[in-house]
């Protein structure tokens, strides 16, 4: 009969301060709750959940996350509830004033997808906004020389990844959307969003973890574009930039 080992010799694991586990910080995601060392932020980890995922759904997905980062980010909300509907409400109603400044063939070409049984933007509720804004981010931003400067860094790094996901994991094409399409879309919390073509499925979180070590500044969404959504893999082919 094997027998346990002594308590004493039993390796001791320290207690994990569970306020660390979500932060605050202005330089990401706007100041959001996040959850610490990802761009996660508070209110996508809630609406994931609200949306029928459970936490083992979520982490499936979300494979850089934790069962108790994500518990922790559940809990972080219920107990500031208001606060974080408060920032919410702010950020729908900034996005709101933009929207209406664009002219009516911009709204068609990025709200279409989103809008939800054929509601328009301003017919959404808030829920279905955030859906919206976090698919197509607000178009125009005030150019400093510390944004277009981090956009130049952005452009320096995009190249080489598309080359390395063409020669490593045999992507057929590569190209680039969102935000980093142009400099007065850009932010100073925009990460770099590619769709590439053909990578084996296998190999696709081989990709993914690849591409997040080449990337230290920026956070890397990588979608294939044979898994995306008809209208998704439509908005891409008409804003994106092949590389």
């Amino acid at each position: 009969m094997v027998q346990s080992p002594p308590e004493k010799d039993l390796p001791k694991k320290e207690p994990v301060d569970i306020g660390q586990l979500i932060t605050c910080d202005p330089q990401i995601q706007g100041g959001r709750p996040t959850i610490a060392g990802t761009g996660m932020t508070v209110r996508q980890v809630v609406d994931l959940h609200e949306g029928g995922q459970s936490v083992e759904d979520i982490v499936a997905q979300k494979d850089y996350l934790s069962p108790a980062q994500v518990y922790a980010a559940l809990a972080y909300y219920h107990a500031n509830e208001k606060a974080v509907d408060v920032k919410l409400v702010d950020e729908v109603a900034e996005y709101e004033k933009v929207l209406a400044a664009q002219p009516e063939w911009w709204k068609r070409l990025y709200l279409k997808s989103a809008e939800p049984e054929g509601k328009t933007f301003l017919e959404m509720t808030p829920k279905e906004k955030q859906a919206a804004i976090q698919h197509y981010k607000l178009p125009e931003h005030p150019i400093t020389p510390e944004l277009e400067a981090r956009w130049q860094r952005a452009w320096e790094l995009i190249p080489k990844l598309a080359t390395f996901l063409k020669e490593e994991f045999g992507a057929s094409r590569v190209c680039v959307f969102g935000s980093a399409i142009k400099l007065t879309y850009f932010s100073m919390e925009s990460d770099i969003d590619l769709a590439a073509w053909d990578i084996p499925p296998l190999k696709y979180f081989s990709a993914m973890g690849t591409v997040d070590e080449m990337c230290k500044e920026f956070r890397v969404d990588l979608v294939m574009a044979q898994s995306c959504r008809p209208d998704f893999l439509a908005s891409i082919e008409a804003e994106g930039i092949d590389v």
